[in-house]
């Protein structure tokens, strides 16, 4: 899968886990340099504390990112 391709796959995999909390400014996703493959992680940044917090509150549910990242 091309770099564009990969980095838009994994942005809608985190929009779609994340938007459910609250409304999402901002996201970054890590990608390896050399290999153009995902690190395993990435930041969602939210508006609001409070949709942060529900995301925290409800982390259990969002423990399989390991496995699509």
């Amino acid at each position: 899968m091309e770099i564009r391709k990969r980095f838009f796959f994994y942005l809608r995999i985190f929009l779609d886990l994340f938007h459910k909390f609250g409304r999402i400014k901002d996201v970054q996703i890590v990608i390896d340099k050399k290999t153009n493959k995902s690190r395993g992680f990435g930041f969602v940044y939210f508006e609001d504390i409070e949709s942060a917090t529900r995301v925290w509150r409800n982390i259990k549910c969002l423990l399989f990112l390991n496995i699509f990242l």
